[in-house]
């Protein structure tokens, strides 16, 4: 069995922001589909907007072929790039956990997989006193934790993987995502270096492209 297990809802979380969480999630959409699955997307909070049709909620969207209607995809969207709690202060909108959750577990029933992305990491507030990784807990998902191939990546990714588990948090895997065409000495053992600290699977991108259409890459996680 797979990585993942009978799990079919996940979260996919990052280190940071902009680490890969939309590329990672828009091609396992891309594979379910493409399986025959109906995949249900969300991006429930989503800041610095430009154009909507580029936003991550509607690359999630169009990649899984979803009809659903962009504002369940991504209920609560701003222009200011910005966390959240600040982007909902500045343009005096409210974020409400309550709606996230009704519309997030109304897509659950009539989808096979869902799939949910964070914004940021797991402790980008919310609101007052409530965290990217209450709202994971408040959904009761897993989490694939994306994690940037980069020098100091090993600090970050495992201070993620503290938190998480200190709340309670399930972590599926770590996705290591190769942002450098090239490895070098130091990258090529944040892999090795983060498998020897923690009890579940750390994998890295397939450095091109098309490689995350080969089945290799995905039965890791699904079979």
């Amino acid at each position: 069995m797979g990585i993942l297990g009978p799990d079919r809802n996940i979260f996919i979380t990052g280190t940071g922001t902009s680490v890969g969480k939309t590329y990672f999630g828009c091609h396992l959409a891309r594979f379910l589909t493409r399986k025959g699955f109906r995949v249900g997307v969300m991006k429930p909070i989503e800041t610095g907007i430009v154009r909507d049709d580029r936003s991550d909620g509607a690359l999630l969207k169009k990649a899984a072929k979803s009809e659903i209607p962009l504002e369940w995809v991504s209920p609560y969207r701003f222009k200011t790039p910005a966390a959240p709690i600040i982007a909902s202060r500045l343009e005096k909108k409210k974020i409400g956990i309550p709606l996230i959750l009704k519309k997030y577990h109304r897509l659950a029933l009539d989808h096979d997989w869902m799939i949910v992305e964070g914004a940021g990491g797991l402790m980008v507030p919310i609101l007052k006193g409530f965290y990217m990784a209450d709202l994971i807990l408040s959904l009761n998902l897993g989490v694939i934790l994306i994690a940037s191939e980069q020098l100091g990546t090993i600090n970050h990714t495992l201070l993620s993987v503290h938190l998480a588990q200190s709340r309670g948090i399930k972590i599926f895997a770590i996705i290591l995502n190769q942002r450098k065409s090239r490895e070098d000495s130091t990258t090529r053992t944040h892999a090795t270096i983060l498998r020897e600290n923690v009890d579940f699977p750390v994998l890295t991108y397939p450095k091109k492209i098309k490689g995350f259409y080969e089945e290799s890459f995905w039965e890791q996680l699904l079979i």
